[in-house]
């Protein structure tokens, strides 16, 4: 609708529009979302967030820490002062990253509940 100063009654309404428009579009993407993925169980919740995320986390922490350290020789090994090369090298290790955290991820995706467990089962183990 423009940036300009003057607003008239026609844009002021087609602003409001636009605007409603957009929180309509991204409301019906979330429940899009809820309605399309399962829910997942707490422990599958913990185990994705210890076993894969926190070690991308890390790994991307390490990764952004380094080549913001080795900037300028980066710059000179590839001859230009550009930032492609950080690019290209952020998403290449992103890449190795996120292929071997999926093959070091749990495997046990289903959601159903477990038969014959009841809720201190696992307790009752851990004390033996």
């Amino acid at each position: 609708t423009g940036s300009s100063d003057v607003v008239t009654w026609p844009i002021a309404i087609l602003r409001i529009l636009v605007l409603v428009g957009k929180t309509l579009g991204v409301i019906v993407f979330f429940m899009m979302v809820r309605w399309s993925w399962p829910r997942f169980r707490f422990d599958q919740l913990m185990a994705l967030a210890w076993k894969v995320m926190l070690p991308l986390g890390l790994v991307n922490l390490v990764l952004v820490a380094c080549l913001t350290e080795y900037r300028s020789a980066i710059g000179v090994y590839f001859g230009t002062d550009s930032i492609w090369p950080l690019l290209i090298i952020s998403w290449v290790v992103t890449l190795i990253a996120w292929i071997v955290a999926g093959i070091n991820a749990p495997l046990a995706t289903d959601n159903r509940p477990r038969q014959g467990l009841r809720p201190l089962d696992a307790e009752s183990r851990l004390s033996h």
